[in-house]
């Protein structure tokens, strides 16, 4: 499955739909410096549950991830 995760640029992943939405975060996390706990995935609107599979949320082929991130105020 192709996976489209816009985070600071698009990224694209091959998966096969058995991933955590946790393990994506983590990929975001290597490839943007954003950290894991900084992040939100959302698929239509809807939040991924962090233990649930990718199939598991909807995902799809050629489906296109929402995510945010937070930065803590000081």
């Amino acid at each position: 499955i192709q996976l489209f995760v816009p985070a600071q640029e698009l990224q694209t992943l091959e998966v096969t739909g058995q991933e955590m939405a946790t393990q994506i975060k983590v990929f975001v996390a290597s490839m943007e410096s954003i950290t894991p706990e900084d992040q939100v995935g959302l698929l239509a609107g809807t939040l991924l549950e962090a233990e649930a599979t990718l199939g598991q949320c909807g995902v799809e082929a050629e489906t296109t991830l929402e995510s945010s991130w937070m930065h803590a105020w000081r």
